[in-house]
């Protein structure tokens, strides 16, 4: 499409057309044809979230906003730890810690790039990434291992620089999140409203910094998360400060004006308890546009006639919609979409991003303690290994949620034990029958429980009476959270690995037998 003006582009649509534009929509698996056509021809709908969907859905929804709006479809996904959707990729994924750890800014370069060939494949044109947050709380249940360390200049080289790869051949845009800026409290704003507590200086210094390089660089959209930057946006009201989804100083006057950025806003999930609960529902998605917000994530299913009525109340100015329109539409055009811009994949991109990621997973792995000198174990052919997995499950479960590891032991001709959060009474039963015990912690931001990444007494049960300490070959490795030996000073081997994938799994193997070296760098203070 030629001599594209977006202005003209959305005065020429009509109102609904107008509120259908600034509406990303979430849809579940247990959708029907019927309701996802029903929902594009009455909200005018043109973009989605497509991580619960099936592809089968996605080739629907696809078709049927062709066929029945104005704008092209935009898909969005959560594309944070590589392209998790795509099918031939399900044992391979990775963290930005894991690439702050494994600290390359050419391979984090690399990642971004084949991540983003793989996406746009798939029909992916926006990913809800890179974050860009930092992870000063130890104890923050949000960020932990979705940001690349505590240290402002490590998420700079790792999770800026695979944003820039994601960027880097025009095909996927990137989203900047979470602004302004988690990891400094131990809440979790999907269930409250967050604060970032930093000055104004401090804050520049930190976060400003990092929203202002990307910004400088050309990012395509900007996550307004339900934090508070209280240094900055003061007001409040009996509950507490506002959210920046909430707030017109923070996104129209920092993020707009200050930091000079012209891109697209688009809201965190607007579900979360951390912005739901401050103003009624019936407002939500109106008041995150009025305070100059743009693309509605997860809009209430009533969001599209409410947006219209504050329109023509006059609730919602005009020429503020119009420039929300505006911003996706710019977004749309620059990806193509408005000339059906398709994407070939080959398979020598697939087996590039397989070996991207299990490059990452062994350059990252850390070797954090191992003071009795036991790596790497001189296990015989033939050996029994018990592999204990610490899962948020309660006791007694006899599946194995992370089979990975277990599997390559197998693969490698040692007798495997399999245990789930094993009481201390199976570990005296078996504890002297087997050469070496592993025991393998997936606790991380995918299934945290609260506000707490803790272990809790159903993984706790497992070191009771200390008989597991009977075997001196004891390999601890944490495959999510790296502050497990904070919980578990006593642990004398001890390896953070940050990401619970097939790929991990294969370089822990790898390295505690001596097949590979331990290199990543610990992204955070212990």
């Amino acid at each position: 499409m030629k001599d594209f003006n977006a202005r003209d582009y959305v005065l020429s649509l009509t109102d609904e057309e107008l509120c259908g534009e600034v509406l990303s929509w979430e849809f579940t698996q247990s959708t029907t044809n019927e309701e996802l056509l029903r929902t594009v021809k009455e909200s005018k709908i043109s973009s989605f979230f497509a991580n619960n969907l099936t592809t089968e859905q996605i080739e629907f929804l696809k078709k049927a906003i062709k066929e029945n709006t104005k704008s092209p479809c935009l898909i969005t996904a959560d594309v944070e730890r590589g392209p998790i959707l795509f099918p031939a990729l399900k044992d391979f994924s990775t963290s930005m810690m894991s690439l702050g750890a494994a600290d390359d800014k050419e391979l984090a370069f690399e990642v971004g790039k084949y991540t983003a060939r793989l996406s746009r494949a798939i029909g992916i044109g926006l990913t809800l990434s890179p974050v860009i947050d930092v992870n000063y709380n130890a104890n923050n249940p949000v960020t932990n291992t979705r940001a690349a360390s505590d240290d402002p200049e490590t998420v700079l080289n790792s999770a800026c620089e695979y944003g820039r790869g994601m960027r880097s051949e025009g095909n996927l845009a990137i989203t900047l999140k979470h602004f302004p800026g988690d990891g400094l409290d131990d809440k979790n704003q999907h269930f409250s409203t967050t604060v970032n507590s930093k000055s104004f200086e401090d804050w520049k210094a930190t976060y400003g910094r990092l929203y202002k390089t990307m910004i400088a660089e050309g990012a395509e959209a900007i996550m307004s998360a339900h934090i508070a930057l209280p240094c900055y946006d003061g007001s409040c009201d009996e509950l507490g400060y506002m959210p920046a989804s909430l707030s017109k100083t923070l996104m129209t006057d920092l993020l707009k004006g200050e930091l000079s950025f012209d891109g697209c806003i688009i809201s965190d999930a607007m579900s979360m308890v951390g912005t739901a609960a401050r103003v009624p529902v019936e407002r939500l998605s109106v008041e995150f546009l009025r305070a100059g917000g743009d693309l509605v994530l997860f809009p209430e299913k009533n969001d599209h006639r409410r947006i219209l009525e504050a329109l023509h109340s006059g609730y919602l100015e005009r020429e503020r919609l119009l420039d929300a329109a505006q911003r996706v539409v710019r977004l749309k055009y620059k990806l193509g979409l408005f000339d059906g811009a398709n994407y070939n994949l080959t398979d020598e991109d697939v087996d590039r991003m397989k070996s991207l990621l299990s490059e990452v997973a062994r350059r990252s792995l850390t070797l954090v303690r191992d003071i009795d000198n036991i790596l790497p174990l001189n296990l015989k052919n033939g050996a029994k290994a018990l592999v204990i997995t610490l899962s948020p499950r309660e006791k007694g479960y006899s599946g194995d949620d992370f089979p990975f590891f277990a599997d390559e032991l197998e693969k490698r001709g040692y007798e495997v034990i399999r245990l789930t959060n094993p009481t201390h009474y199976l570990i005296d039963m078996l504890i002297e029958k087997v050469d070496a015990v592993f025991v393998n912690s997936i606790i991380d931001t995918s299934n945290c429980s609260g506000n707490s990444l803790r272990l809790g007494w159903n993984n706790m049960m497992t070191f009771w009476r200390g008989y597991i300490f009977k075997n001196k070959n004891l390999v601890f490795t944490s495959f999510g959270d790296p502050y497990k030996l904070t919980e578990l000073p006593f642990l004398k081997c001890y390896i953070n690995a940050y990401i619970k994938s097939g790929a991990a799994a294969r370089a822990v193997v790898d390295a505690v037998l001596g097949k590979n070296e331990f290199v990543g760098k610990s992204p955070v203070r212990l």
